[in-house]
């Protein structure tokens, strides 16, 4: 006998998101074989690859381009079809009413073989905004890649506000999201400030080696200090801590996805030797380079 999941009511402006996980994420060779249900909310933002995403009931096919944006529901069956070019993205686990005084399990995303419906951690049904309550695909979403690195860094940051400070980003991409579906506009937008010039310049030349944290302010015409001050006060960290690990970022990723020799992936990434990409690796995950591939792949 099937379990019937309830179904909440909900207003789109009473929304309080919990957020259960965002990582960069490539889908593996084993992932691309298989059927997938998620027991949660799924939010996919693309940076680069192509392909598409299939919902199995629908056949229906997104294409899965750079700044598309996909919201999928929990149990909903979906497949991963790979194109000419890796896929690579920022996932989403979150819900859209818990809050941290009622934490739940959170539970991966499930193969189809073994689903539990009665796992499902919610479903939610919006009164005044209908197109929530089915997948939602948006393309030329570049104004929400900032969103979505600084939810990530505030996600992973140590302090006791990291959490917090990210699930108000998710809320407020959620609100942008229905602004955009249903003006074809948006209220967020980049105001052209430092932060977003050097942070934009940093994701396209991090892998140049020759780069210091004077070099890339000079290149904006800004001092040193009035930089650090801009990234200090967007994501608690300096411009230099902020290239650093979006180079570990990066490189973390070719771990897994990769067979590259560690000493290729940090050439690759903008590390001067192999053994200072190691030691900071082993400092913000605590794993080595190799351990960290086995245990993203054992994990997959």
């Amino acid at each position: 006998m099937e379990i019937a999941i309830p179904c909440k009511s909900i207003s789109i402006h009473n929304i309080n998101p919990h957020l259960g996980l965002i990582q960069l994420f490539t889908p593996s060779d084993d992932a691309l074989e298989q059927s997938w249900i998620s027991y949660e909310y799924r939010l996919f933002y693309f940076l680069t690859g192509e392909g598409f995403l299939e919902i199995s009931d629908t056949r229906t096919r997104y294409a899965l381009k750079k700044h598309s944006l996909i919201l999928i529901g929990p149990g909903v069956e979906f497949n991963w079809i790979a194109g000419r070019y890796p896929i690579q993205c920022f996932e989403v686990r979150f819900d859209f009413t818990q809050n941290n005084k009622e934490l739940k399990p959170r539970i991966s995303v499930g193969r189809h073989k073994g689903y539990d419906k009665s796992k499902i951690i919610e479903r939610v049904c919006f009164t005044d905004f209908p197109q929530f309550n089915s997948t939602v695909y948006l393309c030329d979403m570049s104004f929400a890649e900032i969103l979505f690195r600084k939810m990530h860094f505030a996600y992973f940051d140590k302090g006791m506000m990291g959490l917090d400070i990210a699930r108000c980003m998710l809320a407020t991409l959620l609100f942008e999201l229905a602004q955009k579906v249903t003006t074809g506009s948006i209220v967020y937008s980049k105001k052209g400030g430092l932060f977003e010039e050097i942070s934009e310049w940093i994701h396209a030349n991090y892998p140049f080696i020759d780069i210091s944290g004077k070099k890339i302010a000079e290149k904006f015409g800004a001092s040193l200090r009035l930089a650090n001050k801009e990234f200090m006060e967007n994501i608690n960290m300096t411009m230099y801590q902020y290239l650093t690990t979006y180079r570990v970022q990066e490189a973390m990723n070719l771990l897994k996805t990769t067979q590259l020799p560690v000493s290729e992936i940090a050439k690759r990434t903008g590390f001067k030797t192999q053994n200072y990409f190691s030691e900071y690796l082993k400092k913000i995950s605590g794993f080595t380079p190799s351990e960290y591939r086995k245990f993203s792949r054992d994990k997959n």
